[in-house]
């Protein structure tokens, strides 16, 4: 799975889970007015302590904008052969100019790759 089709599944669960803002009160997690009870979901007994709810709902609130975030800078960062397709070299759009080009993957690609994956896009 490339980088890109991971982010993307990330955006597509997601969107599928309860809108947020989340809030955090222990004990419990607060979903728009609603009252979701972690008490009830199984786990170990350090499951319900109040910094993995915040965990939970740091989380919850900030994943579209960081993949989001992600997405972008890939959509950026994209390889092509600057003097044609019969140049071997393939180098990155978003950093190279027709004086100096970087070499792909550049290091913003790579820097991102390395956590989530290849992008073989």
């Amino acid at each position: 799975m490339t980088t890109t089709e991971r982010l993307q599944r990330l955006l597509t669960v997601e969107a599928a889970a309860t809108p947020g803002p989340w809030e955090n009160e222990f004990g419990e997690l607060s979903v728009e007015g609603e009252r979701l009870i972690v008490g009830g979901w199984g786990g170990p007994p350090e499951f319900g302590t109040e910094e993995n709810h915040r965990l939970v709902v740091e989380a919850r609130n900030n994943i579209r904008p960081l993949t989001q975030a992600l997405l972008d800078v890939l959509e950026l960062h994209q390889p092509e052969a600057p003097y044609g397709e019969a140049d071997p070299e393939r180098h990155c759009k978003g950093c190279g100019t027709h004086v100096s080009f970087t070499r792909w993957p550049c290091p913003t690609v790579k820097a991102i790759t390395k956590h989530l994956g290849d992008n073989n896009d």
